[in-house]
């Protein structure tokens, strides 16, 4: 074997024994930050407040809408979440299901998936979040709607 596989193969093993390793008590405190910062969201999408819901995404974040816009950034999300608010979803309220799955990804990343309540219609939604400078962000979020019962 050469040398550079046996050395993707440690790693690869030492990355699935860090994995294996983590509990559900691991993350307790990540979990809980987690949900806090998914409440903050409901709260702020809720109150169409485009600054505090932008505020919980990275500065470089991202999100794919209903409607498959894709926008990129802290600021452009600001700004579609205004015209959003302002427009077509200027009465929605949305509410998150509470049986979303939360998987980490290291001590840093994790990716949540799981499905919400849009003013009556149902949609799915991952987020990826990530935790910098100790405090957990959304890096991006990716929404479609679910099919038809």
């Amino acid at each position: 074997m050469k040398p550079t596989c046996a050395l993707a193969l440690v790693a690869i093993s030492l990355c699935a024994a860090a994995a294996a390793a983590q509990t559900p008590a691991d993350h307790a405190a990540d979990a809980l930050a987690i949900n806090t910062l998914m409440s903050k969201y409901q709260a702020a999408y809720n109150k169409h407040d485009p600054k505090a819901s932008a505020a919980l995404y990275t500065t470089d974040g991202d999100r794919r809408t209903l409607d498959g816009r894709v926008v990129k950034g802290r600021e452009a999300i600001e700004k579609q979440l205004t015209d959003d608010f302002n427009g077509r979803l200027k009465s929605a309220v949305v509410t998150f299901d509470t049986s979303s799955v939360l998987r980490y990804i290291g001590g840093d990343m994790a990716i949540l998936d799981g499905s919400a309540q849009l003013s009556g219609t149902r949609y799915f939604h991952t987020v990826v979040l990530v935790k910098r400078a100790g405090a957990w962000q959304i890096l991006a979020l990716r929404n479609w709607p679910a099919p038809s019962a």
